[in-house]
């Protein structure tokens, strides 16, 4: 059975192997023992933050466990841009014209920006290769998004996820290959490691701050930033089923669309219901249930209500619980690709 519980110290050597994936993009997730460590302690303070108190730094940090064994993680930062900027370019369309020469020009440009600051990021996600299946991926997003809905007043009223970008045959990012490895000479997956274990914003400000004009890019770049990672459609769908579209803005290392949703809007939010835990309804199809816990949270996949299933919660028939059918609508039965997003 599929559960969600907050990331402990005794996890790290099942983690470790997660992070390190081939294929690993994002410097979110650390990929050290030492750097783990700082990133669950920093998690477990923010689980225990008082009743009323809201820490705008605070980072949730996850596992996903089968049968007691970690083989996912997934992360939530309250609040981006608290302690260092978070970067990405906004994408604009600058008009150039000259009515004398009746030449009339329209440029799309990138500009670097902190506009997504303040935003609630879903972060460091991860799914062992066995299992990348739709009903573990909608549960993994979809049980996040719960805990948020449960507890509204710690997170910000809008949501981000920086999807994973557009690659080539060979497996790498166009924007990278055009721009961003003339300024670190190394590979994409060599910046996201030492964005993971040193001070992300400094990496970032080794990207060029002046405005880029997307037609000094090559043809592929330009035809696929803002696309998401060919092979991670069940992801891509998860979250668009949830309410997040792309926005303006795409991820300032490789381009992908940075997916965004009002947390009033999300269909986990609208469609899920705080009851008794005698209210579950009985059904026959996937359930998610949470108690409703702060700082001992535990998120349960049903396959169908029966009461031996929700014993881990600890719970009497009088507690509450907050449960939302899972959606997988759209979703594929047979699921490829990377493991870290």
């Amino acid at each position: 059975m599929y559960s969600l519980r907050p990331a402990k110290p005794s996890d790290i050597t099942a983690i470790l192997p997660l992070a390190n994936e081939q294929g690993a993009r994002h410097a979110s997730l650390p990929k050290t023992t030492q750097s783990l460590r700082s990133f669950i302690q920093t998690s477990e303070d923010s689980f225990r933050t008082p009743k009323g108190l809201t820490a705008q730094s605070g980072n949730y940090f996850w596992v996903l466990t089968d049968q007691d064994q970690v083989v996912g993680t997934i992360a939530i930062e309250a609040f981006t841009g608290q302690k260092e900027p978070f970067y990405s370019y906004r994408r604009e369309t600058l008009i150039n014209a000259s009515y004398r020469l009746k030449v009339k020009q329209s440029i799309p440009v990138l500009y670097q920006s902190h506009e997504l600051a303040g935003y609630s990021q879903l972060h460091s996600i991860t799914l062992a290769s066995e299992h990348r299946n739709p009903r573990a991926i909608a549960f993994l997003i979809q049980g996040i998004l719960l805990f948020i809905a449960e507890h509204a007043s710690y997170f910000s009223d809008r949501l981000l996820f920086e999807f994973p970008g557009f690659k080539d045959e060979r497996g790498e990012s166009p924007l990278w290959n055009d721009l961003g490895q003339h300024f670190f000479q190394m590979s994409l997956k060599e910046a996201c490691y030492h964005a993971s274990i040193e001070d992300k914003a400094l990496i970032a400000q080794l990207m060029p701050n002046q405005p880029l004009y997307e037609n000094l890019l090559s043809n592929t770049t330009q035809s696929t930033l803002g696309e998401p990672q060919q092979d991670l459609a069940d992801y891509y769908q998860a979250f668009i089923s949830e309410g997040f579209r792309p926005s303006s803005h795409i991820d300032i290392f490789d381009g992908g669309p940075c997916l965004t949703c009002f947390t009033s809007s999300l269909w986990t939010k609208q469609e899920s219901a705080r009851t008794r835990l005698t209210g579950l309804p009985e059904n026959h199809t996937d359930t998610i249930a949470m108690n409703t816990s702060k700082e001992h949270p535990l998120i349960l996949l049903l396959p169908q209500h029966q009461p031996d299933f929700i014993q881990p919660l600890n719970l009497t028939s009088k507690e509450w619980i907050r449960w939302v059918t899972l959606n997988t609508e759209g979703m594929s039965e047979h699921h490829q690709g990377e493991g870290v997003l």
